[in-house]
């Protein structure tokens, strides 16, 4: 089963990957957010439902999950964010190389759609 982080219903503004995917990046918003009870609540909901649905959040609470999901990719991108997929069973080579360019694609999504906003 995959998971879903959508912004609106147009299928542009949806990223769909693997579920081992959606859960490793829930995980590594989670550990970066481990003080904000909010952003983990959401996350923890995000992992029942296999999605986050931004559009569903208020104003206020979609720019912080936006703001939070953004700062972890952009940080596990560029190194300075440390990511838990290389500590899975399935995280070799090809996994974390997928997961990082299904992160990029993500980062790609949100950048758009702020810029839609």
């Amino acid at each position: 089963m995959g998971g879903v982080v959508s912004f609106s219903s147009s299928p542009e503004d949806i990223w769909l990957v693997a579920g081992w995917a959606f859960r490793q990046l829930l995980d590594d918003v989670r550990r970066e957010y481990a003080n904000d009870p909010e952003i983990v609540a959401q996350l923890e909901s995000a992992e029942i439902h296999n999605g986050l649905m931004i559009e569903s959040l208020d104003p206020s609470s979609a720019d912080r999950m936006t703001g939070a999901l953004r700062k972890v990719i952009d940080g596990i991108l560029n190194q300075t964010v440390p990511s838990g997929i290389a500590e899975q069973p399935y995280g070799d080579r090809v996994t974390v190389e997928q997961y990082f360019e299904a992160l990029k694609e993500l980062s790609s999504l949100i950048r758009n759609w702020q810029n839609n906003e």
